[in-house]
């Protein structure tokens, strides 16, 4: 048992000061270089409109998973801290982080069945998502996933103690007075909320990317009147888009199968269940911070934008 514990010790310290910091840094950059670049592309332009979100989300993403994994740095110095910083941000902070990761996968959702009516209609495209539209959905995204995760937020508070052990006083998480029973709580968390924003997502979005694929695909078979529909940079926007959703769902489908064994499979022993928490949270971060390098690598427009802004410092002069 004292191995598996040094063991888990020393897989905290990879991971939360190793592998999740190099994450969180480059999300943290890779999201602000997204939203610079993608303003100046066009913030009127309603892929840009999405995608510049969805950047925001992630960088939010990226600075608060930043913020709760302080503790495994905190307490190689101070035990107290270690014990009271965790117990404070996961009441503060880990539901709120929960629901900007609904939202990012729910722009992601957003991008592929944008992408799909695109592809499949692309004389009605742009009736259908007008930028008007685009911003209503944008708002209906945020607003409807703070209120179904709302609960979220009430089910846990933090009180203050003294600790002999630790000749000190420290904050503890406990259970507060909540008007939802906890089973009916747990069932609505782990059933509803879960499945809709992490199965039901996965799902569109790999049926999405299936059709744009198949519709790619037939159009590069056909005469050349078939794809005048769309213009050399389009085609170059769907590839990228298409990485970025066929990307998400490779990330997402091992992160619910996690969410299986967790939550919902029987006699998960306590290492099992601390490692698939480790794996989900690597694929979180993973996912917040992916997309920079999908956008600068398939994208030259991007990258363009991005080296005359980072390499030359032309931000101002492109601003006018």
């Amino acid at each position: 048992m004292a191995v598996e514990e040094d063991v888990l010790y020393v897989l905290d310290l990879l991971v939360d000061c190793g592998l999740l910091f190099v994450l969180a840094l480059l999300g943290i950059f890779g999201n602000i270089s997204n939203i610079l670049v993608l303003r100046l592309q066009g913030f009127t332009d309603t892929t840009n409109m999405i995608l510049i979100s969805l950047s925001f989300t992630d960088l939010l993403v990226s600075v608060l998973y930043t913020l709760t994994q302080l503790h495994t740095l905190i307490s190689q110095f101070n035990i107290v801290l270690s014990i009271t910083i965790p117990s404070l941000l996961g009441v503060c902070l880990l539901p709120l982080t929960f629901t900007l990761i609904a939202i990012s996968i729910c722009h992601t959702t957003f991008i592929a069945v944008e992408r799909a009516v695109a592809v499949c209609f692309p004389f009605h495209v742009t009736r259908i998502f007008t930028r008007s539209a685009t911003k209503n959905i944008l708002i209906a995204i945020y607003a409807l996933t703070f209120g179904l995760t709302s609960p979220h937020y009430f089910i846990a508070g933090f009180q203050w103690s003294f600790n002999e052990f630790l000749n000190a006083t420290i904050a503890t998480i406990v259970e507060e007075p909540f008007p939802m029973d906890h089973v009916i709580f747990n069932t609505y968390s782990l059933v509803f909320v879960n499945i809709l924003y992490s199965v039901v997502t996965l799902i569109i979005i790999v049926v999405c990317s299936f059709l744009i694929i198949i519709q790619l695909i037939k159009m590069g078979h056909k005469n050349v009147a078939k794809q005048a529909r769309y213009k050399k940079n389009e085609l170059k926007v769907f590839k990228t888009l298409l990485v970025v959703c066929v990307v998400a769902a490779i990330i997402w489908i091992p992160t619910c199968l996690m969410d299986f064994i967790t939550q919902y499979a029987t006699q998960v022993s306590f290492t099992t269940a601390y490692l698939c928490q480790d794996v989900k949270t690597v694929l979180y971060m993973l996912s917040s911070s992916v997309n920079f390098i999908i956008y600068i690598t398939t994208s030259s427009k991007f990258y363009k934008t991005y080296k005359r802004i980072f390499c030359r410092g032309e931000y101002r002069s492109l601003m006018r």
